[in-house]
């Protein structure tokens, strides 16, 4: 019977895992910067969210992961880097014609759903929907 320890140890190592990991470390980092740049702590937050949760969530719902860690990795990296960029552009254009709440909020939607309609047009035959 296996142990807990190697239970564990075997599941860190899946592609699961390790994207997880990185989208949460590229998620606080790119909370932090976007908070120093735009000195909003919603939007600094729904940042957050959306790279560490919505990334990981779209690439493993429609089947995107890699079947190896070591090539999760720059696939993460790619997906947080563009939809942190789509976020920002989305909140800079919303701004303009709303309060920042509003505009961090549409953003966020707007990235999440963007992100999903991309993930499921990527997924792999046989991934159950």
């Amino acid at each position: 019977m296996a142990s807990a320890v190697d239970a564990v140890a075997r599941y860190v190592r899946t592609p699961k895992a390790v994207g997880l990991a990185v989208a949460t470390v590229l998620a606080v980092a790119a909370a932090y910067a976007t908070a120093i740049l735009f000195v909003s702590s919603q939007l600094a937050f729904l940042s957050m969210v959306v790279l560490g949760v919505s990334v990981p969530t779209t690439l493993e719902s429609y089947g995107l992961l890699p079947a190896t860690a070591t090539r999760t990795v720059p696939l993460v990296v790619g997906a947080c880097l563009v939809h942190w960029a789509v976020f920002l552009a989305l909140y800079v254009a919303a701004v303009a014609v709303a309060s920042d709440l509003v505009a961090a909020a549409v953003a966020f939607v707007v990235t999440v759903l963007a992100g999903a309609v991309v993930g499921r047009s990527l997924q792999r035959p046989g991934t159950p929907d």
